[in-house]
């Protein structure tokens, strides 16, 4: 669980963190989740953004991506959210 603190930080930090995960017409596939995965282990924040023809429902990434990889919402607007999880080989520390 982050602080306050903590999550004011990575939320300036998002701010120029490219989008490393694109959800696109197809929703939540097994290629959304290892992309996810392997963006998290590498950078510890990542930003995921559900593109137009994608009829998922933020609710529902935010859902799935908490309970299937233990990461913390850092924050969400409109169709774009960013995860943290914490990982010592991670690029993104706090």
């Amino acid at each position: 669980m982050l602080t306050k603190d903590q999550i004011k930080e990575l939320r300036g930090l998002s701010h120029h963190e490219p989008t490393l995960v694109f959800i696109g017409k197809n929703g939540l596939t097994e290629t959304v989740y290892e992309t996810f995965d392997i963006a998290l282990n590498s950078h510890n924040l990542v930003k995921v953004t559900i593109q137009q023809a994608s009829e998922t429902k933020i609710s529902d990434v935010i859902e799935a991506f908490e309970d299937r990889f233990a990461c913390d919402l850092v924050m969400k607007v409109g169709r774009v959210a960013v995860f943290y999880r914490y990982n010592p080989k991670g690029r993104i520390k706090v």
